[in-house]
């Protein structure tokens, strides 16, 4: 998870070092982010042993400290855009003596192009990027103690609109679908920003996701036992953002 936030934040800096020559703005955030869902996860290994976990899962408050790593972005002239983001969560879940972990991580980045201009500065924007998902599991029983890595990247597209109340008060909207290895994967967003300065803002944002994703090594096969497990994730989170802007 930490290479992924290192690519992020590469990848963020240098497309600004190449967008600043022609006049575009920033902002970047830092905040807290507060998610829970449910998750069902089943796997078999190379034992032909299977495991499963239904249930709901949320953030310990031992491990609320994990969200404040999270950050997002976005660059913009007026007619171009990108957005970046880096999410990561610790969410986890004990039933009498079996506990359950979920370590999840989501990296995204969009180049996004102007398609409505209305009066009153309302704008929507089509967005085509990449998410790249990392997720840990691990299982402990009172045998045993299983644990299962996985990451996959996925091309999204989506649409988001910035809505104009005030002066200093904006609404953004958003959604965006993805296409490759995960079999679901879509999330939607409303967020209020309040732009109580010249170069901060305020952001209160929530946000829903389904993810579905099936790992199957098919051709690792050791003694004519292969591995696989399905997770399926369907989620909800708020966060709260201070924006600096320039």
């Amino acid at each position: 998870m930490k290479k992924m936030l290192t690519w992020t934040i590469a990848l963020s800096v240098s497309t600004f070092a190449f967008s600043a020559q022609a006049g575009w703005h920033f902002g970047t955030g830092f905040g807290v982010t507060v998610q829970q869902g449910e998750l069902t996860f089943k796997t078999q290994d190379f034992n032909q042993q299977q495991h499963q976990f239904i249930g709901d899962v949320e953030v310990n408050s031992s491990d609320i400290a994990k969200s404040l790593l999270s950050f997002d972005g976005y660059g913009t002239n007026g007619r171009w855009r990108i957005d970046y983001r880096y999410i990561p969560n610790k969410l986890s879940q004990t039933v009498e003596n079996d506990s359950f972990a979920f370590d999840s991580a989501v990296g995204a980045f969009s180049f996004g192009h102007r398609i409505v201009k209305l009066s009153g500065g309302k704008h929507l924007f089509v967005n085509l990027g990449i998410r790249v998902n990392q997720q840990e599991f691990m299982l402990q029983t009172a045998n045993e103690k299983l644990e299962i890595d996985s990451s996959w990247i996925d091309a999204t597209m989506g649409l988001k609109a910035d809505i104009p109340i005030t002066n200093k008060l904006v609404i953004h909207a958003g959604a965006d679908a993805g296409v490759g290895d995960a079999e679901t994967s879509y999330n939607a967003h409303l967020a209020v920003n309040y732009r109580f300065s010249r170069k901060w803002s305020l952001i209160a944002k929530a946000e829903t996701q389904k993810l579905e994703y099936e790992y199957n090594q098919i051709d690792k096969v050791e003694d004519g036992k292969s591995d696989w497990f399905t997770s399926e994730f369907d989620s909800t989170s708020v966060s709260l953002r201070f924006i600096r802007i320039w």
